[in-house]
Formats: C-alpha cells, structure tokens, sequence
C-alpha cells in the first residue's frame, strides 16, 4: 500500500478477477481450474491453523483427518483460546506431534488465528476449525492452488465429528476415519460460496426481497464473486462476509501485512 492509503482504499480500486491466477494454473496443470486434483500432483506445503476453545471432544478426531492428508507436506498448529477443558492436552499428546500453544486468557477465534499464523512456518496458511473433519481431497485442492495474491475460499466436504473424550484413544493413535473424509472429494455445488441459497423474505442486508426461493450461483457461471469488489453487494453476500475462515488459505505473508483477521 501506499502511504497514507488505507485498506478499504485499496480494495475499493481493486476487483476480484482471478482469471490471470486460473489461467495460470491450467496452463501449468492442464486441467480446468474447477476440476478436481488428481492424486499425486505437485502440491505447496500448507500450514493448518487450528484456533481451539472447549474442544476436547472433537479435537483428536480433527487431527486424525489432517494426519492422513497424502501427497501434501502439512504442518499443523492449534492454538487454545484459553480452555478449561482437555484442549490442551489432546493436541500436545496427539500422535500427529502438531504444533500447540495455551493462550492464558482468551482472545477470541479471530486472534487465535492470527496468533496461529504467526507461529506458522510454511508459506501458505490454512485455517481450520477445531470440530469439522476437513477431507485430504480438500487439502489438496488447497494446496496446489496456493498463489501470491490469491485467497482460497473453500472447498467445504464437513463431517460430523463423533462426540467422545476417551483422551487416550485420540490422543496416542489413530482412529477409524470414516472414508469420505480420508478418500473424499469436495462438492463444490454443497458448499454455500459457490452456489448461493435465498429463501423467500426480505433481506435486510443487502435490502433483496425475494417472492420465492432462489439458487444463484456465485462463481464462474456468474460474475458476482469478482465483481464484489468496489462496494457492491450480490444479493446477501459482499466481501468481508464471503471471506470465511473455514477453511480458507492464503499466502502467510500478505495475510499478516495486512494485519490478520480484525478481533471482532
């Protein structure tokens, strides 16, 4: 940035357009940006961000899934917002061996996180949440695509986590992944940033009354992702919304030049 510019500055003369980024990357992969990785291709190392608060119950299950990510160097950090429960203890007796560190007072999940990537070592930054299974297939995605300038927004393929604290058995060795989430790929058309799902009402937001139920999708097939830039708004979504953290990634470099997430 320029001096004295600010960042809502910098987004406001700026769009969205990562087509340069996605011809880029067919070109160098030979495949279409939508489609998904196939086993095996080169993939960035990736460090997993994990902001944790109570989450000893699912905790272990999470870093079992990312502990069997194939065909990408993955660096896991969790950082406990402060908990009372096990957090801690699950995560530095995992047999993942995952980077840990106990705030002494809580911070938030928007400061943990920026606490996470700044522990961080890789280049690429992920950011997870500490109940949901996130697949390989989806961390692959992730990291074959990483580039400078460039902000991942999904894939989202959730699994409910089995509710259970038997420390010993989550926290010395692996557990029975279910196989969607080991072998599974991400269904983009499930996931609520690629396809957009408005019931019938009145959005107070964006000030969109729908008469009836809609299914708008947001990403290629439109223009309205790219263009959220500059203000506008599509349909109940703008910028600081559709940049949700999970997961997302991005370069570990640009997301601490510009400050991390804001606390709130």
């Amino acid at each position: 940035m320029t001096r004295g510019s600010t960042l809502a500055a910098l987004l406001g003369a700026r769009d969205n357009d990562y087509t340069a980024l996605a011809s880029g990357y067919e070109l160098a992969e030979g495949r279409p940006w939508s489609e998904p990785v196939a086993a095996g291709t080169r993939a960035h190392p990736l460090s997993v961000v994990i902001p944790a608060h109570e989450a000893a119950a699912t905790l272990g299950h999470v870093l079992d899934a990312l502990a069997v990510v194939e065909d990408v160097k993955v660096e896991v950090v969790v950082v406990d917002d402060a908990s009372h429960d096990l957090t801690s203890h699950i995560a530095v007796r995992h047999w993942s061996a995952p980077t840990v560190l106990r705030l002494p007072k809580r911070v938030g999940p928007s400061d943990a996180r920026n606490v996470g990537a700044a522990l961080a070592s890789s280049e690429s930054v992920l950011f997870c949440d500490a109940d949901v299974l996130v697949s390989s297939a989806a961390v692959a995605e992730h990291a074959v695509r990483a580039a400078d300038g460039l902000v991942l927004l999904g894939l989202h393929h959730d699994q409910a986590v089995p509710v259970t604290v038997n420390v010993d058995r989550l926290s010395s060795e692996p557990v029975t992944l279910p196989a969607e989430v080991v072998e599974g790929t991400p269904d983009a058309l499930e996931d609520p940033r690629v396809w957009w799902r408005g019931d019938r009402g009145f959005y107070p937001y964006s000030g969109l009354v729908l008469p009836g139920a809609v299914r708008v999708p947001v990403l290629d097939r439109t223009r309205d992702l790219r263009e959220l830039g500059h203000g506008r708004w599509a349909y109940d979504l703008n910028l600081p919304r559709t940049v949700d953290a999970k997961p997302l990634s991005l370069r570990r470099r640009e997301f601490m030049a510009v400050g991390g997430f804001a606390p709130e």
